[in-house]
């Protein structure tokens, strides 16, 4: 089994693939505090009913009795301050263990019988068909922004219009028999990783993992790219968010370091308090309610650039957009802006080194894991420090001028 370190982390990060296919990532920090997580490379994309990846995850995750949040795996272990949480995203399903770095043993073998060793019944799946039915009504204004958002975004990837989460609806559609085909399918240590990161060594997790038997034997099948389209012009939707604002989309760079460079452009835009578009609307425009910026996590590669502000200044917020997007194509940005952005970034990196939490790592590693770019090579900190208004400018034609697959949104 051949182990790489993975570049450019503020700890030593290593990366193996066992003989099963199955993929160990984990960085050894000082904290004694170990978050373990089990990924697997499916979700909602990848079931043909929506919600049923989310129904999957809730009878993995709270196992045969609903008796606790704990799953019973993990109640001896409860008394110790063991904590443990399940998400489903398009892409992925995350099952995640945090404790003691002493419990690391019990907790990861926990998690591989939770991933791998499930078994579920008919009532099982009722009692969490009816909890989740009960989630989609508590979530429902931002599920129907979310669908919205996802047809405007990916017309053609019908999969991508239903939340994750699903419908009630979709959820009596669900049976035993194809979630047990559907975990067959999926639940594979080919389609999944283990991540750890606290105060635990590499080799003591691949040892705790040879020899142990994983479900195999089914052919896996083949990837798909997951949203293969995008959307390349502006549309405009109203919806029932109780915040006014408007937002627009730009689809990220894949190549990393292009991708560096255009993270410091939209940063000079938005999410920084002297950013261009604070400057414009909340100095100029005393009425709006702020401006933020919200970069989307994976798999949706792309930026919203969102300004909150009374309906009445949307035409304002869009015009702004528009010329702080111009500024930065034609090198027009403030000098003291672009190096306060650029000293902000550096800053950031210097303080998530030490104060970033295991959870965070593990996502940050769960969405490289997915895109093929753990062992990239390309140090971000670098481009950056080097970064000129020129460089912001190339990156800036290239992904944000219009006509670069820029999605209008209005919700009020």
């Amino acid at each position: 089994m051949k182990t790489r370190q993975l570049p450019f982390h503020p700890y030593p990060a290593f990366s193996s693939t066992d003989a099963f296919g199955l993929d160990v990532i984990t960085m050894h920090t000082p904290s004694d505090l170990v978050r373990l997580c089990l990924v697997f490379r499916c979700g909602g994309m990848h079931f043909e009913v929506p919600g049923a990846a989310h129904l999957l995850e809730h009878l993995l995750f709270h196992g045969p009795a609903r008796e606790h949040i704990l799953h019973p795996l993990l109640m001896p272990l409860a008394h110790k301050g063991v904590e443990a949480d399940a998400y489903t995203d398009y892409a992925y399903t995350g099952y995640a263990v945090s404790g003691h770095v002493d419990d690391t043993a019990p907790m990861l073998d926990a998690l591989l019988k939770m991933g791998f060793g499930a078994s579920f019944t008919s009532d099982m799946i009722e009692k969490e068909r009816a909890v989740i039915s009960s989630e989609t009504l508590l979530k429902l204004s931002f599920n129907r922004w979310l669908e919205w958002r996802q047809r405007l975004l990916y017309p053609s990837h019908g999969a991508a219009h239903q939340p994750v989460i699903g419908s009630p609806e979709s959820l009596q559609r669900v049976t035993g028999e194809s979630l047990m085909l559907e975990y067959a399918k999926w639940y594979r240590p080919e389609h999944a990783a283990v991540i750890v990161v606290g105060n635990i060594p590499h080799e003591r997790i691949l040892k705790q993992l040879t020899g142990r038997e994983l479900l195999t034997g089914i052919p896996a099948p083949r990837q798909e790219p997951l949203f293969p389209d995008y959307a390349d012009s502006a549309y405009a939707t109203r919806t029932e968010d109780p915040v006014p604002q408007i937002s627009w989309y730009f689809r990220r760079p894949s190549d990393e370091a292009e991708e560096a460079l255009f993270a410091l452009a939209v940063n000079v835009i938005c999410d920084h308090q002297l950013c261009l578009l604070d400057q414009a609307m909340r100095i100029k425009h005393a009425g709006s309610y702020g401006v933020r910026c919200a970069l989307m996590s994976y798999p949706f590669k792309d930026v919203g650039i969102t300004v909150e502000c009374a309906p009445e200044l949307f035409p304002t917020a869009e015009t702004e957009i528009q010329n702080a997007i111009e500024a930065v194509c034609e090198c027009r940005v403030p000098e003291i802006t672009f190096r306060a952005v650029v000293g902000n970034y550096l800053l950031d990196r210097r303080v998530e080194a030490h104060e970033v939490s295991g959870d965070d790592w593990v996502k940050n590693f769960t969405a490289n894991w997915l895109d093929g770019s753990l062992e990239s090579g390309v140090d971000h900190e670098t481009i950056v420090r080097n970064a000129t208004p020129q460089d912001l400018a190339a990156v800036a034609q290239k992904y944000l001028a219009q006509g670069h697959g820029a999605m209008r949104v209005v919700w009020e």
